[in-house]
């Protein structure tokens, strides 16, 4: 809901800046008048010109990002979490992130332990 207000306020936004350009004002005028850098009114402009009324009020789209583990890394981390715990171990995961402690490095990819507690000792993997 928070997303499509922002995207909703820039929107608004980027229509206050057509509608100052239109005036006839200075790009440095119309950045005070909206609160926003002149960067963002020059871009405005720009995109208005070489686009129209709708590519100028609307978002470019944005490359989504790449997973961060692929689909047999995925695999082995969840077979990891769910088998059985190591030996004299009470659990084999973190009971926070599911993260099973038998991976190496379990607690760089933890988001409840630090680093430096396993280095101390309070924590073996």
């Amino acid at each position: 809901m928070l997303r499509k207000e922002r995207a909703a306020a820039r929107r608004l936004t980027r229509a206050r800046i057509l509608l100052l350009a239109e005036e006839d004002r200075l790009d440095q005028d119309t950045a005070a008048a909206v609160r926003c850098a002149v960067g963002t009114v020059e871009r405005n402009r720009r995109r208005f010109v070489e686009g129209g009324v709708e590519t100028a009020l609307s978002d470019r789209p944005r490359p989504s990002g790449l997973p961060r583990l692929d689909a047999r890394a995925t695999a082995h981390l969840i077979a990891l979490a769910y088998s059985t715990p190591p030996n004299g171990r009470p659990s084999g995961r973190c009971n926070s992130c599911r993260i099973a402690w038998s991976h190496p490095g379990w607690w760089s990819r933890c988001r409840t332990r630090r680093p430096a507690d396993a280095e101390q000792g309070a924590l073996k993997p």
